[in-house]
């Protein structure tokens, strides 16, 4: 299981996701003298924060970073398997165990697929992957990953 600390980074992935919308408006050169100036009001006093063109295209290469963290075993039921095709890779859907959370599983070739096949009717299997971390954030429940090996 990832740790904790990455469910607060997982939230934070949210926010940063709806910053990027926004800020994103003034990235085309034609706009590249804009500004957005965003003030968040609280409990706490917070400095605006301005985003010109450049550092909005910045940002957004920060917010829309995927990323493989850390492989890992999950204890697993396949409850769909796509072979995929000439325009689609192949996937699957499976059943988190230890979660009870279905979670997509993303597949890179179509080897990845021959090797869970005679697995997709089975009660459990073990499998090894790699949570998909988008804007430095991971669900821990339900968040995306990628198939590494059947484990054992």
């Amino acid at each position: 299981m990832p740790p904790q600390n990455w469910a607060n980074a997982y939230s934070n992935r949210s926010i940063v996701k709806e910053i990027d919308q926004l800020v994103t408006q003034i990235t085309p050169e034609r706009l590249e003298r804009s500004t957005v100036d965003l003030i968040f009001h609280g409990d706490t006093v917070h400095l605006p924060f301005q985003f010109t063109a450049p550092i909005a295209r910045r940002f957004h290469s920060l917010a829309s970073k995927r990323e493989l963290a850390a492989p890992m075993v999950v204890r697993s039921r396949i409850r769909t398997l796509d072979r995929g095709n000439k325009y689609m890779k192949p996937s699957a859907k499976i059943l988190n165990l230890d979660t009870q959370r279905e979670v997509s599983l993303h597949l890179s070739k179509a080897d990845d697929f021959d090797a869970l096949h005679p697995f997709h009717n089975v009660q459990e299997v073990s499998l090894f992957v790699s949570p998909i971390v988008e804007a430095l954030g991971y669900d821990l429940r339900g968040g995306d990953l990628m198939f590494l090996a059947v484990a054992g």
